[in-house]
């Protein structure tokens, strides 16, 4: 009998996950009606100016940046896709 339940149990989570959870997941992409998103959730990543990241001041990112770029020339930055967002992390590290 405890294995009756234990197996029960057992069918009923993956019945719940498969059932529940990835219904959930993936609602926003195929919900029943479109989900609008305000417009202030989205921005231009070229607009971004912060780049001093959490937790450092903007001395020691700048010259975390700037040893990095040392080590691995500005190709360690992995950022050649996007030029003007790597030339202005380059000028902040320049510039703190």
């Amino acid at each position: 009998m405890d294995e009756l339940l234990l197996l029960i149990g057992v069918l009923f989570t993956v019945f719940i996950y498969d059932l529940i959870y990835f219904k959930i997941m993936s609602y926003p992409l195929h919900g029943p009606e479109k989900p609008h998103y305000p417009p202030e959730w989205f921005f231009n990543p070229s607009d971004i100016e912060y780049v001093h990241g959490v937790g450092g001041t903007p001395e020691q990112v700048a010259r975390t940046i700037r040893k990095l770029i040392e080590y691995g020339g500005e190709e360690a930055l992995c950022m050649d896709d996007k030029p003007e967002l790597k030339a202005k992390i380059i000028e902040f590290a320049r510039t703190h």
